[in-house]
């Protein structure tokens, strides 16, 4: 070729598919069409291309958008699954099941420490205290004999209730 160049990237916009050229630039191929068979035939066959795109029918089939969600849901599905399965098996590494277990042995290790030990021995003599306790047991233990008193609300509970266990003492 005798300086002048092929149409090339200017292909598209000089049979009007892109940006129309600048007028010289339009011309100028023009000119050069005259001269080069293998740019005429790019040409021809350019805009042959676009006859038979512009005559096909392009729309989408009746199902073409239920088929589509289809798809893209059983990929999302996929890609769910395989990111719950990377969860568990980061989650159930050797490391990390050491260091979960590691404050769980170590609470259950100062639970059974300081829990209190039962033991046969008996009771210390100064041990008033655990006899009130126990008191409080019997005490109760009998609340449902007198839950049916009226008179029950308006009892010191301090004093009259050793009252009724002594007259319950002398009735027995």
């Amino acid at each position: 070729m005798s300086g002048e160049e092929h149409l090339g990237e200017d292909l598209a916009a000089y049979v009007g598919l892109a940006e129309p050229l600048a007028p010289e630039r339009f011309d100028r191929h023009t000119r050069h069409l005259e001269t080069c068979a293998e740019c005429r035939l790019a040409v021809r066959e350019t805009q042959e291309l676009s006859l038979a795109l512009d005559a096909t029918p392009l729309a989408p089939s009746a199902d073409f958008d239920r088929k589509l969600f289809e798809r893209l849901d059983a990929i999302d599905a996929s890609a769910r699954i395989e990111s719950r399965r990377e969860w568990w098996q980061s989650l159930l590494r050797p490391s990390r099941i050491a260091l979960a277990l590691g404050p769980v042995a170590a609470g259950l290790l100062w639970f059974l420490a300081s829990r209190p030990r039962a033991t046969d021995e008996p009771l210390p003599a100064d041990s008033s205290s655990a006899l009130a306790a126990l008191d409080d047991l019997e005490l109760g233990a009998n609340l449902e004999l007198y839950g049916d008193l009226d008179a029950a609300e308006y009892l010191d509970v301090a004093e009259d209730l050793d009252l009724l266990l002594a007259e319950e003492g002398e009735a027995g």
